[in-house]
């Protein structure tokens, strides 16, 4: 790759050790799972390059991806020589790197020969590609004896044995409809550009380090927007600005890009991770670039990409990797419409407005040498030009998951757009009655994570009551059925009924190992698996985890994988090891081990789950913390699962409060179960007061539709935190009949504690904290807007819960709550026959826009799935 942003040409040797794995440097073209090439980005500054210890050497994806491209054999070439330096270690700013021997041979290029050219052979790499530098000499990465000392790099060369007069070189990428630019060494062509060529110089961007420039950098001093014929300038400013044919796309700093946005009317779009506008309204739009009073005019449309009927800007942010907000990189976006003569001798930038042209006319940089003799060297190389390469939008130490919602009545009936509902089955033995059925009660989040040394793609479940990642073999054996609810399923092999979801097919990967090691589960909604422990590496949109401990299945009767992200001590295995979130943490991607849980209202098709950060829009008031108690020390010497004390619960009406239960009971947090289950005792209570009638042939509580239409609240006390649930999120509607979603705990477990599911959990915003051991809670916001803090050592704007000390539980203790049944009044309403689970009133909903994180796409499929049987 002909990269001017570095100056060491580099290539592969025939036994490279090859790190490159697509799950980790491949960047998503967007709204796609393929993968496409990574670009490189700029090089690091000075003292970013240096490495502190020696990469591993890891095999993840064998040789052959990083000799596709060519290799050399060294042995087989009787003029290479090792040079006494350094051995050579190259880092780039995407996170790749190189290392391998500095040596010396001849190279080959059309008809001419560099003899005795320094470059290095690299023996261990995660690129699939070596890199040919022509940037200045000061970002040479050569060393001898600990010590940088400068070499004679590729366009130099060209000089110093007369191919060329001069150490410049023009670059042209063409437009964007054509295969093929050019790099004329030596020379300009007139006919590639219009207007005149004027010159800029190369600014030293780390003048602490290097006298001279060691980048081609210079300076952007403004843009303008142009629309109508009407100009508007962002304002003057003083941006160090790269130019660096190894990007794509075009980064500017926020002081730039976020007016720019704005001016064009741009959206940010935290799902695909860029600026979108729409398609109807850029074609009109150009962009002028003022570079020290020599401007560049690029069309908007030259920066757009459309997908799926989506218009995305390739503009993105530059993130604070040089330690300063005035930096921007001009990559492949911005190029094609300038042509670009870098003058290395002279340490100066000429620009010109791009001419489209197959036309030459072209000119030799004159020096002391007569054209007549001077031999002229123009490069054609293909312009991959990768459509569009998703700039990853992120905040270090936060990783997003974006789900959508399914439901169905069981896993293997899952579907979007569905509610939860009841419906009456027909009783032959009595027309006109029939059984009251539950419809679409199953909701679960899932994401794609992708498995081994190729990558294979599975669904797995995101189940904050387990602790652990396991997925479905392609052979299982499937014990599941269509419909599991309350019969048992023949064992019989159902594979295209587990499979659905995807599987891992071991022998497929050539970094699996198997542990030897016996795994089985068992959860709350009689679920079980079995099969085998191992490890290999897991993908997750653009970030990889290597040797990650998980289990790969053999027999299940569910449909659906596993990933647990619950406490350590759940782990179905007889010593401890690091879960999914663990590994987050110990791998640096997030700071601490918490993750925020957002459901969103019950009309939504979409929450999220925010690994290492808060969202500030998502909740209202403060965000309280109360401590995580362990609910079971006879069997665990620390907390085991998301238990918390919930003290008291008062439902609110009209004109009065009337108090449910004031016993303490633990209560556990589930995102995997859709109702909620108490003991019998606070449920007797409860239902009292509402006057709801348990029917024993259907099963539910069936109480009033006015509360469906009422301003009742279900206020829930936790340690002085309290979370306000309407009570027509609580109702379940059967024509003109009315349910409440609560249900007694000891169907499930035993009948000392609670069990708190959605259709309480989207009335909160939740933050899991388990490095502490605690919870977090406040009102739940239902927002598009996002305002995203990255957690490093405490929880942001967070403050303990009044009575977080007071955590014992009294089993025995009397119950002095009111006996009293509420008094609540219907308001007026459209409708009252909704046969959707939650509130049929319309909720909180603000204007677009989205929020920043590493994300990965999650699903919300629909399972009972809840706490671990251990």
């Amino acid at each position: 790759m002909l990269d001017t942003g570095s100056s060491d040409l580099w290539v592969m040797s025939p036994d490279v050790y090859c790190a490159y794995s697509s799950s980790s440097y491949n960047k998503r073209a967007i709204g796609k799972d393929d993968s496409l090439p990574a670009i490189h980005r700029p090089d690091l500054p000075p003292h970013r390059r240096a490495f502190t210890e020696k990469k591993a050497q890891d095999k993840r994806a064998g040789a052959t991806t990083c000799t596709k491209l060519g290799s050399f054999a060294t042995s087989k070439s009787d003029s290479f020589k090792l040079n006494k330096t350094d051995s050579f270690s190259i880092s780039y700013l995407d996170g790749t790197y190189a290392f391998g021997e500095w040596g010396h041979d001849q190279v080959l290029f059309g008809n001419h020969t560099l003899s005795s050219l320094s470059l290095a052979v690299v023996n261990l790499t995660d690129s699939y590609f070596g890199v040919l530098g022509v940037g200045p000499a000061g970002s040479q990465t050569s060393t001898r004896d600990g010590k940088s000392y400068e070499y004679e790099n590729f366009p130099m060369r060209l000089k110093s044995e007369g191919v060329i007069n001069k150490n410049a070189y023009s670059l042209f990428l063409n437009s964007v409809e054509e295969k093929t630019g050019s790099v004329l060494f030596g020379a300009v062509d007139h006919s590639k550009y219009s207007g005149t060529l004027q010159k800029v110089p190369i600014i030293n961007s780390y003048p602490e380090y290097f006298d001279e420039p060691a980048y081609v950098n210079i300076v952007l001093n403004d843009i303008k927007v142009e629309n109508s014929n009407v100009a508007t300038s962002l304002g003057k400013v003083s941006v160090s600005c790269l130019m660096d044919s190894g990007f794509t796309n075009t980064y500017l700093p926020a002081l730039l890009l976020e007016p720019l946005m704005e001016q064009i009317g741009a959206t940010y779009s935290y799902t695909a991770e860029a600026y979108y506008v729409h398609c109807d309204e850029f074609d009109d739009i150009s962009l002028t670039f003022d570079f020290s009073g020599v401007e560049i005019r690029a069309p908007l449309s030259d920066f757009i990409f459309k997908y799926k009927g989506q218009c995305y800007v390739l503009l993105f942010e530059m993130q604070d990797t040089y330690e300063s907000d005035a930096y921007a990189v001009m990559g492949d976006t911005f190029l094609r419409n300038a042509y670009v003569v870098y003058d290395l001798d002279d340490l100066e930038i000429l620009l010109a407005q791009a001419n489209y042209s197959k036309n030459e006319d072209i000119e030799v940089i004159q020096d002391s040498v007569p054209l007549a003799s001077v031999f002229l060297l123009i490069i054609t190389f293909l312009a991959v030009f990768t459509e569009a390469i998703a700039h990853k939008r992120a905040y270090e130490g936060a990783l997003q998951v974006d789900f959508n919602v399914l439901r169905g009545s069981s896993r293997a009936d899952l579907a979007p757009n569905r509610q939860g509902g009841l419906i009456r089955r027909a009783d032959s033995q009595d027309e006109g009655s029939g059984l009251l059925v539950l419809t679409n009660e199953q909701t679960f989040y899932t994401c794609d994570l992708y498995f081994g040394s190729n990558g294979q793609k599975v669904t797995v479940q995101v189940d904050t009551g387990s602790s652990d990642l396991w997925v479905i073999e392609n052979d299982v054996v499937c014990l599941a059925s269509p419909d599991m609810s309350g019969t048992e399923s023949l064992a019989l092999d159902q594979a295209a009924l587990c499979t659905s979801l995807g599987t891992f097919q071991t022998g497929e990967s050539d970094t699996f190992k198997s542990n030897d090691t016996e795994a089985f589960f068992a959860y709350g909604d009689t679920t079980t698996a079995e099969g085998i422990w191992g490890t290999d590496q897991i993908g997750f949109d653009g970030f990889n985890i290597t040797d990650f401990s998980f289990a790969v299945v053999s027999e299940t009767n569910t449909t659906c994988g596993i990933l647990g992200i619950g406490l350590p001590a759940w782990e179905a295995t007889n010593t401890t090891y690091e879960n999914f979130p663990m590994r987050l943490k110990s791998d640096g991607l997030i700071h601490k081990n918490v993750y925020s849980l957002y459901l969103n209202d019950d009309n939504s098709l979409k929450g999220s789950l925010l690994f290492g950060a808060v969202d500030h829009a998502k909740y209202s008031g403060t965000l309280q913390t109360v401590p995580i108690i362990n609910n079971d020390p006879e069997n665990y010497d620390v907390a085991g699962g998301f238990y918390i004390v919930l003290d008291k619960i008062t439902l609110e009406g009209d004109s009065s409060n009337e108090t449910v239960t004031n016993v303490a009971v633990p209560a556990l947090l589930d995102s995997g179960t859709t109702f909620s289950y108490f003991p019998q005792s606070v449920l007797d209570r409860f239902t009292k007061m509402v006057g709801a009638v348990f029917s024993e042939s259907e099963g539910f509580y069936s109480v009033s539709c006015k509360y469906n239409n009422s301003e009742v609240n279900a206020i829930f006390d936790f340690s002085g935190a309290t979370i306000k649930v309407p009570m027509s999120d609580l109702i379940l509607t059967d024509e003109d009949t009315c349910y409440l979603g609560l249900l007694d705990i000891s169907e499930m477990q035993g009948d000392t504690e609670a069990l708190l599911g959605d259709n309480f959990l989207r009335s909160a915003y939740l933050v899991y904290d388990s490095d502490d051991l605690e919870i977090l809670l406040a009102q739940a916001n239902y927002t598009d807007d996002q305002d995203i803090e990255v957690v490093t050592l405490t929880i942001p704007l967070a403050v303990k819960a009044q009575g977080y000390s007071s955590t014992s539980i009294n089993p025995n203790a009397s119950d002095t709550g009111s006996a009293l049944e509420l008094k609540a009044t219907a308001t007026q309403s459209s409708s009252s026959s909704s046969s959707a689970l939650g509130s049929s009133s319309p909720k909180n909903s603000a204007a677009h826009k989205e929020s920043v994180g590493l994300t990965i796409p999650i699903l919300v499929l629909g399972c009972m799935t809840a706490f671990l049987w251990m």
